[in-house]
């Protein structure tokens, strides 16, 4: 916080509201004289006098707004980054299990909308706030000085105020939890529903999930309504407010002109000063409504922040080199009450290409899955050369393996980008790879080659150029291990055995991981296992 607030801009910020703070105590001391000396004393002189002094004030006070403004705006773009720094730094060392517990439109309607309501303690309207707070308190003394038993009648508005803003105060702050919910609710239902377009479309779903829409739209509304509603009879309580005590000023002050115990400018002068402290009290004291909707954010943030991440331990110092052997040691593991694999045990050697086949759902990529430490097993361990894989740097760790999946992943990027994925490479090391993988007729198809833009996915490419993309982004990385994840199944047939071939001799020295229900695939493995009935079987 200390970062986003910096000592500098609060001394400038209060010292713009001392200016303001005294502009606003003097104008209605200047109307005074206006009306008593000048108007009343027929003065045309003093009259244009102090109106040049109230037009000085005025440019003042609008100098000071902007200045003002500019340094509360700084403050809430600092605090944005802030945020959005802090909340990436966990979301992207999230286990894998949340990003399968919540869409990414789920995750990304709570980050903006959470992260836009916490800065908005440092918006225009908060600037006003505190601004209106400080009026109050130069509206309060010139009451005292210029009435102190008509500034009683004014200040007994407080404690009323007070008791009605803090019982709306309280249901803006239940409804704010329950708009902040279902929208969240809403958000993840639409994304689940636009992710499964194809099958609302083959199962003519329509009628089904435009019912559900307006039903939840319904919901999220109704809420709002009973929010504007407590907004509506907030502001009607404040303008009876108003009006009963400015009718009781007018009329106690014009018993006081006529008992010559008050002039006609002191009037004037302190009906403004009691719009200092009536009008804008409202507004101040409506900070507690405006804390009630930004409190579930504020909430949610330090839940969000403290959100389990994957640990980075690399305990004294171990640097992950695979010189020997991978060993998995009695691996049990199970989604929900379903049994996935029972101590298991697996042992790889360093330089050693082996498959592992069996039926979809057996457990083979769940495997995968914590050997890349995505997920733990629920008992057992897995080893690096006699080492616990959680001991070691989760970076480091993982810069051992190059994966290809049978669903790549791409970005909305350029092609170069979505291949060397950070890696610094140059031009003639990306053709050669290109070459040795048969790929530049590929290359010559795209628009402007290696700059050519993929959507989301790679939704402009087939399948197949999809997992070509993914085996020469892994050939770049050049890792040790080598995972291959059914890679090769949107490929046809000739171009997956000229793979297969290739992997096989040119990757000689790495260590080959191959998931596969292509029976040529298993040709030239060293060994292979089956995963059946809970458990990895060696073929023989």
């Amino acid at each position: 916080m200390k970062k986003i607030i910096k000592k500098q801009n609060i001394i400038w910020i209060v010292f713009c509201y001392l200016i303001l703070i005294g502009s606003s105590f003097l104008r209605p001391m200047i109307l005074k004289r206006i009306m008593d000396q000048g108007i009343l004393g027929k003065d045309m002189k003093l009259i244009l006098q102090f109106a040049f002094s109230l037009i000085v004030l005025v440019v003042i006070e609008e100098l000071t707004s902007i200045i003002q403004t500019r340094l509360f705006v700084d403050m809430q773009n600092r605090l944005v980054i802030s945020l959005y720094t802090k909340a990436g730094q966990v979301l992207f060392r999230l286990k894998q299990s949340y990003f399968m517990e919540n869409s990414s439109t789920e995750i990304v309607n709570k980050l903006s909308t959470d992260i836009n309501s916490v800065c908005s303690l440092f918006d225009s309207n908060i600037m006003y706030v505190l601004g209106y707070a400080l009026q109050i308190i130069s509206g309060v003394i010139g009451l005292v000085v210029i009435n102190w038993k008509l500034a009683l009648l004014v200040l007994l508005v407080v404690p009323i105020k007070y008791l009605l803003i803090k019982m709306f105060a309280e249901k803006e702050e239940k409804l704010s939890e329950q708009e902040i919910e279902a929208s969240a609710n809403f958000s993840s239902w639409l994304g689940d529903s636009i992710n499964g377009i194809r099958e609302i479309k083959l199962w003519n779903l329509y009628r089904e999930k435009q019912q559900n829409l307006i039903s939840k739209q319904k919901e999220i509304l109704e809420i709002n309504k009973k929010g504007k509603l407590i907004q509506a009879y907030n502001m009607s309580t404040d303008s009876a407010l108003k009006g009963l005590i400015t009718a009781a000023l007018y009329g106690i002050g014009g018993y006081f002109i006529c008992k010559s115990k008050l002039t006609i400018g002191s009037l004037t002068a302190f009906i403004t000063y009691s719009n200092y402290v009536i009008n804008p009290i409202s507004i101040v004291m409506n900070l507690k409504l405006i804390f009630a909707q930004i409190k579930p954010s504020i909430k949610r943030i330090e839940e969000f922040i403290k959100t389990d991440v994957e640990k980075k331990e690399n305990i004294e110092g171990k640097i992950c080199q695979l010189k020997h052997s991978i060993n998995m040691e009695n691996i049990s593991f199970s989604y929900t009450e379903r049994s996935i694999m029972q101590n298991v045990n697996l042992e790889i050697h360093k330089g050693e290409k082996i498959a592992i086949i069996g039926d979809n759902g057996s457990g083979k990529s769940t495997l995968l899955s914590m050997l890349l430490r995505f997920i733990e097993p629920e008992q057992g361990n897995i080893y690096i050369d006699g080492v616990d894989i959680k001991e070691y740097d989760i970076d480091q760790y993982r810069s051992m393996f190059s994966v290809v999946s049978q669903n790549i992943y791409l970005f909305a990027d350029t092609l170069w980008n979505n291949i060397v994925m950070g890696k610094n490479i140059g031009l003639e090391e990306m053709n050669q790879k290109l070459e040795k993988m048969d790929m530049k007729g590929f290359l010559k198809k795209l628009p402007n080659g290696y700059e050519s833009s993929l959507q989301k996915n790679g939704e402009n490419l087939s399948g197949g150029e999809r997992q070509k993309i993914g085996l020469l982004r892994a050939l770049i990385k050049d890792s040790p291990i080598l995972i291959l994840d059914e890679a090769t199944s949107s490929i046809d047939k000739d171009y997956d055995k000229f793979i297969h071939d290739m992997l096989l001799n040119d990757c000689s020295n790495k260590t080959i991981i191959v998931i596969t229900h292509k029976q040529e695939n298993l040709e030239g493995m060293d060994r292979i296992f089956q995963m059946k009935e809970h458990r990895l079987i060696e073929q023989m």
